[in-house]
């Protein structure tokens, strides 16, 4: 994406970082070397405000421990499927907003942005397009940063339409940005059958 591009989407998308934030949270594990502290892996974010709020990451941030935390809220799993994870947190944070989930699939060439906590530190958001689709895969032509795996991508309502999952490798035959992102509709399903879940306890 040439830089021009580049700017008319940081136009398009101006003002939207400070609705999203405080839909984003660090996605935290424990450190089996000090167990009082915390390791920040990946980000996640909310997808429901509850009591027991709904917290929504992908599945390859979970390869690093078993205890799970939202900005250090104990998250149990209640979803996993087609790569994304669905948590229940035992808490919530007065700060934490529910980011609505987008109606429909994103259409080819729509302007997107990846948000996340950029080298696990600090937040920060990328935009860019989408550049493929598929039943079972999004792929958009944006730059992410470590540590924003398995945050949102949101449209420029800040709605979600996918997660953050995996950065392309040169070489393959895929389209640019990132690889096999889950679609809006698997999103979609996984939280709607954990809210399913989520009212039987």
């Amino acid at each position: 994406m040439t830089l021009t591009a580049t700017a008319a989407l940081l136009t398009v998308f101006a003002g939207l970082a400070p609705a999203v934030r405080p839909s984003v949270v660090e996605f935290q594990v424990r450190n089996p070397k000090e167990p009082t502290a915390m390791l920040t892996i990946c980000s996640a974010v909310v997808v429901d405000r509850a009591h027991r709020a709904l917290v929504v990451t992908g599945e390859h941030c979970l390869v690093h421990g078993t205890d799970y935390f939202a900005d250090r809220v104990p998250l149990e799993e209640v979803v996993r499927q087609d790569g994304i994870v669905v948590f229940e947190a035992t808490g919530r944070r007065r700060e934490w907003r529910a980011m609505p989930l987008a109606p429909a699939q994103p259409r080819l060439g729509q302007p997107v942005c990846a948000a996340g906590f950029a080298y696990s530190e600090f937040f920060s958001m990328q935009c860019g397009a989408v550049s493929g689709t598929s039943t079972d895969g999004l792929w958009m032509d944006l730059e992410v940063i470590a540590g924003q795996s398995g945050g949102p991508i949101v449209d420029r309502q800040g709605r979600l339409v996918s997660l953050v999952y995996a950065s392309r490798v040169d070489g393959l035959n895929s389209p640019n940005g990132l690889a096999n992102s889950p679609t809006t509709k698997q999103l979609r399903a996984a939280v709607a059958k954990a809210r399913r879940a989520r009212t039987r306890f």
